[in-house]
């Protein structure tokens, strides 16, 4: 009997090629899927991660604001000497700046200025002050001597008018050493008897708040802390002349800013419906290329009863998706289409 014959034939090499070429397609196929969505995952962390700071410096620009129109509620502030002015412009004649003041280009992100008091009075005046005071005496609640450094900007306040000047020495001049009496602190400020003095009709009066202020400009920069690829919202202090002023970052990835400022023009209380779409058409200014309304009305922020901050968060990878460029914002018009990821903030901060 003849032994059953069995099959003892492999692969052909025309079918191990065959299957070669689908096992490194397919594993091409799923390196890709692995790399995209690797990519992806790192765009939306980055993304995740500027909108976090975003955030946070859009309330904190908020809150900055709010202090600004509360100290001034005319909105208005009142320079000791206008030659300590730093890098602010001025649109508001007679050596008066606005607490707020923006300046708004149509094809590039906006600038804010703040001018606030920061964090509470610690001390009150014992005497009046005018242009030519050369100290200003403080008396302070514990009778310790205040915080302050050589160049910070001071502010006397009585809440319905503001007077802002540099403080000069390292250290105020403790109590009982001239002009200073028993239990109070001079503060060495510039003198000046030619600046005009219109916002405050008299000397400021003994009793009135004295504070520590801070002036800030927010803007975006795509060359200081990483270029283009990498913008950022920054956050200078604006420095009497006389001083270097510092930038520093504020938000890693915001490629824009934008702000419109709503003023009663007319006077009855409130803000009139927005038409952004027609320029002069409503009450706020910014929100439109061509509105004119600013010259008449850029310094009556007595009547400011509302700033829109809005700010766009960019991731600093492209993304493989074709996804829209920078959108409309105010009256900037929106940028040509790209592969990164964006996240719009706004918030509405109102003012009494």
């Amino acid at each position: 009997m003849r032994p059953q014959a069995h099959s003892a034939a492999g692969f052909t090499l025309v079918e191990l090629m065959i299957s070669l070429l689908l096992f490194a397609l397919l594993s091409a196929g799923a390196f890709m899927a692995l790399s995209g969505q690797q990519k992806s995952s790192i765009v939306m962390q980055q993304s995740s991660s500027a909108l976090s700071n975003a955030r946070a410096t859009l309330n904190a620009l908020a809150r900055q604001i709010r202090v600004a129109k509360a100290g001034m509620p005319n909105g208005r502030v009142q320079i000791n000497d206008a030659s300590n002015l730093g890098s602010s412009q001025t649109q508001c004649p007679n050596g008066v700046v606005p607490a707020i003041e923006v300046t708004s280009p149509t094809n590039a992100p906006d600038t804010i200025r703040i001018l606030f008091p920061d964090g509470n009075a610690w001390g009150t005046m014992t005497a009046s002050a005018d242009l030519a005071t050369q100290y200003v005496q403080v008396r302070t609640p514990s009778n310790t001597a205040p915080d302050v450094d050589q160049n910070d900007w001071m502010m006397m306040s009585t809440f319905d008018q503001a007077v802002v000047f540099r403080f000069l020495d390292t250290t105020p001049i403790t109590g009982g050493s001239s002009p200073c009496g028993a239990n109070e602190f001079c503060l060495h400020k510039s003198t000046t008897t030619t600046a005009p003095w219109t916002e405050v009709t008299s000397a400021v009066a003994s009793g009135s708040m004295m504070l520590r202020a801070r002036w800030l400009a927010y803007s975006v920069s795509t060359t200081q802390f990483g270029g283009a690829n990498l913008p950022a919202l920054v956050v200078s202090t604006i420095a009497p002349q006389s001083v270097a002023a510092t930038t520093e970052p504020a938000a890693i990835g915001i490629e824009d800013l934008q702000v419109a400022l709503g003023i009663d023009i007319d006077g009855d209380g409130q803000l009139s419906a927005e038409n952004a779409g027609t320029a002069d058409a409503d009450e706020w200014i910014y929100n439109h290329p061509n509105d004119s309304l600013l010259v008449a009305n850029a310094c009556a922020l007595d009547d400011l009863r509302a700033v829109r901050l809005s700010i766009v968060a960019r991731a600093s990878q492209q993304d493989a998706g074709a996804r829209p460029g920078r959108p409309a914002l105010e009256d900037r018009a929106a940028g040509s289409k790209d592969g990164y990821y964006r996240v719009v903030l706004r918030t509405v901060v109102a003012l009494r």
